[in-house]
């Protein structure tokens, strides 16, 4: 698990190979789409760094183990896994890296929609509790 081997290496050439287009205005050739290429390092940097640290990890617990007496082959009881805190992490550093190499255009557009269904969200659940949709809601006294 760790280190940096062939098929890290491939993939990483053939992400930065996708990235390029053709260029624009009829030009002859390529260009290299940026935004691509931030991605694929991102996400080779990501599983180099979790690669890392797993490898990294693993070898201090078997160090322990042995400290203790116990062949780390052995099998052992867990206490918690930490395979679902791990991914919320991974996923949130994506989302963090994908919106940086976002355009701002698209960007401010994505939080728009996201707002718009935020909102959709609220008022659905205010109706369905019986409570106005909007804040300004007047009732008529009649």
């Amino acid at each position: 698990m760790g280190g940096l081997d062939f098929g890290a290496i491939m993939e990483l050439v053939n992400g930065i190979m996708g990235a390029n287009r053709p260029k624009e205005n009829g030009e002859e050739g390529t260009q290299l789409d940026t935004q691509k290429i931030m991605l694929v390092l991102l996400t080779f940097a990501g599983r180099q760094g979790l690669s890392w640290f797993l490898a990294n990890r693993r070898q201090k617990n078997e160090a322990k183990m042995l400290a203790r007496g116990i062949r780390p082959n052995t099998a052992a009881e867990k206490k918690g896994g930490k395979f679902a805190p791990g991914l919320v992490i991974i996923g949130g550093l994506g989302l963090a890296g994908y919106l940086l190499v976002m355009k701002p255009e698209e960007r401010e557009a994505l939080f728009k929609r996201i707002d718009g269904l935020v909102d959709g969200a609220v008022g659905f659940v205010n109706e369905f509790q019986g409570k106005p949709y909007s804040n300004n809601f007047e009732r008529n006294a009649g």
